[in-house]
């Protein structure tokens, strides 16, 4: 290891307390060996992050219960510096190969700014789309047909919101779809051929917005009736079913499997 290296700023700060708001500040010093039992001081390591606090002889013990605190700055290679790092990694492999392999590189999250700002400094060639969740707000599970109407329409505005994204963006870059779904819907017909629609809907329309790469959220789970903003148990590719004496929480046992109507759609 570089031994100059810093994985930390110089001038982190930290706080020892019941909670963030009247935690108190501990003295950052070199050494804990000439420090009190009481004297409320830490060494930290600025190469891994690491606090030690004193014994009780050299150094007061944090007291049991409390938390440990820390702010801090790091300073890192940016999007720009490991797009450029990326493209001459991928040059000098061509090189050396004799081959004419390219590298893609999208952007880590979909943001208008981001783009505004590499348009200003002249770096739009840095990246070569956007990475894009399109995610469908909650749909209409009344009936079937309210459930298929509703996603549709949802699906429309998911792919309006791509558009708009593509819009604002130089014309040669593309729409990377790495999650889609729809939020909060439990029912079976997340798991059925209107689900499918759906999703054969979703996949039509990026792709033909020149999208390379499209992924549902989840490959596979197993089924709960509960869901969290994205349903994954309910919405995924590939349904598990826990077999006798199996564990879901830790996925120790036999396991069934089966493909959705979605999965026939991929």
């Amino acid at each position: 290891m570089d031994p100059d290296f810093q994985a930390l700023e110089n001038g982190a700060h930290v706080y020892v307390g019941q909670n963030a708001a009247s935690a108190t500040e501990w003295t950052i010093v070199d050494s804990l060996e000439n420090a009190g039992p009481n004297d409320q001081k830490c060494t930290l390591n600025y190469s891994t992050g690491e606090i030690t606090f004193g014994d009780g002889v050299h150094g007061a013990v944090p007291a049991s219960g409390h938390g440990i605190y820390a702010s801090y700055s790091v300073d890192h290679d940016g999007f720009n510096d490991v797009s450029e790092a990326m493209r001459q990694t991928q040059s000098r492999i061509n090189e050396l190969e004799s081959k004419e392999h390219d590298v893609k590189i999208y952007t880590a999250w979909e943001n208008v700014n981001f783009v505004n700002l590499e348009n200003q400094l002249g770096n739009a060639d840095l990246y070569d789309g956007m990475t894009i969740h399109p995610y469908s707000g909650t749909v209409n599970e009344s009936s079937d047909e309210a459930f298929l109407l509703d996603a549709m329409a949802k699906a429309q505005n998911c792919r309006n919101r791509v558009v708009n994204y593509l819009n604002q963006m130089p014309e040669d870059k593309v729409p990377a779809i790495s999650e889609f779904g729809i939020y909060y819907n439990t029912s079976g017909r997340t798991r059925s051929q209107l689900h499918a629609l759906y999703v054969a809907r979703c996949i039509m329309d990026y792709a033909e917005l020149g999208s390379p790469y499209i992924q549902k959220h989840c490959l596979s789970d197993y089924y709960t009736s509960g869901a969290d903003a994205l349903g994954p148990t309910q919405q995924a590719v590939i349904q598990v079913v826990p077999l006798a004496g199996s564990d879901t929480a830790t996925g120790k046992g036999n396991f069934g499997y089966f493909a959705t109507p979605s999965a026939h759609v991929f």
